[in-house]
């Protein structure tokens, strides 16, 4: 029976990938503990749609977040847009120290939940001796010892000597440039309190070294040799409630959803004209279109392809019989919970590397060429070995319970953590609260 209550803080950016599994994760630890929410503006209504306090930060800067992750081309591995990417993200970590220092002050947490893109909020806790922890909304990013790396285009993992050696290679390409980076920006760096890239063992300095819950099912991530700070816990999937229109189904026809999710704005269109060349061939299919904006209310239809705004996952995903998505984290799992068949088409980030996780589970038809899209949304509706496979992989998920085990496992090293000073420290915060 637990006795004691925690206060929590849970910083994470406003973009749907990551907010909503930290959403859910602060939803379950606010039962039993005092949980606030830090983001951008951006992310304050979906906060309170889910009764959660929020603690706005960067109020006047949110054009500049939402341009890091919108930046109108595709990122993927390319050297120039990375860096000019990680300049942008630098240029706004001084105001987030700054800001973050202020509410840990105010705040006096127990312990801080950090989403992997903010790690300066969790080296801030650790100069206070503040005990804070990583949610990877991405686990292939996280690097192991051994198997494929991330971010290298999507790459299977191999038994052959050949395959050890590009695995090598691409890990140490990774490696140098990261080292690379570090160089060029290492007075920035060294200012938010990241002195090296590595700590002397090897682990990245970006994330928690007590413990980095990764949201995924080991079912799907490749056993790439990670560091024991790594916990795959399973996938923590929760949308907000939102005040949206229903999609229109029709009795009778087999229904697909296309999903970019909330990034990639400058695709949308592209892909919507292809779906809209495979619709006039599959008159009995009728094709959901949406464009991830949970503030639009649009809705149109022209013959088979409707075109809305926003779909909640939560609310409608388990009426399609396929999914067209981007291989983004969030819907990746929501399809793997309602078993449903995938037609993958990635785009950018580490979708690539998500990608060739479903076809090696057999449960997508894979990274299909805009001219054979049509033969793939077939296949995805009517392969018998795809939609074995999502059954099964549906079952697996079910035994997850990620927001349980991490409760559970920051409990713990929370309690094993702590020096008697320490403890005297929190004790004082927790009456000053009272």
């Amino acid at each position: 029976m637990k006795t004691q209550r925690h206060k929590y803080l849970v910083f994470s950016p406003p973009f749907s990938g990551h907010l909503h599994p930290n959403l859910g994760l602060a939803l379950h630890l606010s039962i039993e503990n005092e949980v606030a929410v830090v983001s951008t503006p951006s992310a304050e209504k979906a906060i309170r749609a889910a009764g959660l306090r929020s603690i706005i930060a960067l109020k006047t800067r949110e054009n500049e977040v939402q341009a890091i992750a919108n930046p109108g081309v595709r990122v993927k591995n390319n050297p120039y847009r990375l860096y000019k990417q990680l300049k942008a993200n630098l240029g706004l970590m001084d105001d987030l120290q700054i800001e973050t220092q202020d509410i840990l002050t105010t705040e006096k947490p127990d312990a801080v939940i950090v989403d992997f893109t903010l790690p300066v909020a969790g080296l801030i806790a650790e100069r206070r001796s503040i005990p804070w922890f990583t949610t990877l909304s991405a686990p292939c990013a996280f690097e192991g010892k051994t198997g494929p790396a991330a971010y290298m285009g999507g790459v299977y993992p191999g038994s052959t000597a050949f395959h050890r050696l590009r695995d090598y290679l691409h890990r140490k390409t990774v490696r140098m440039f990261k080292r690379l980076l570090f160089v060029v920006f290492r007075a920035d760096l060294k200012r938010l309190g990241i002195p090296s890239p590595y700590y002397a063992n090897g682990n990245e300095r970006i994330y928690s070294q007590l413990r980095t819950f990764a949201l995924g099912m080991k079912e799907i991530e490749f056993d790439r040799g990670c560091s024991s700070n790594f916990s795959l816990v399973g996938p923590i999937l929760y949308t907000p409630p939102v005040n949206g229109i229903s999609p229109l189904f029709i009795e009778g026809k087999k229904h697909v959803l296309i999903t970019l999710g909330t990034h990639l704005q400058f695709m949308k269109n592209d892909v919507l004209s292809l779906i809209q060349a495979s619709a006039r061939t599959l008159p009995d299919v009728v094709f959901h279109f949406s464009y991830g904006d949970a503030e639009s209310s649009l809705f149109e239809a022209n013959g088979n392809v409707h075109r809305y705004g926003f779909i909640s996952y939560a609310d409608h995903l388990h009426r399609y019989d396929a999914v067209i998505h981007h291989c983004g984290t969030g819907i990746m799992y929501e399809c793997i919970r309602h078993g449903i068949p995938v037609v993958s088409y990635p785009v950018d980030y580490d979708q690539f590397d998500n990608a060739v996780r479903l076809k090696k589970a057999g449960i997508a038809v894979h990274r299909v060429r805009p001219d054979r899209l049509t033969d793939a949304i077939v296949e995805a509706l009517e392969s018998s070995s795809i939609r074995a496979a999502s059954s099964r992989l549906r079952q697996s998920f079910s035994n997850y319970n990620a927001v349980h085990q991490i409760q559970r496992e920051i409990e713990t090293l929370i309690a094993s953590a702590l020096t008697p000073a320490e403890e005297a420290r929190k004790e004082s915060n927790r009456q000053e609260r009272v």
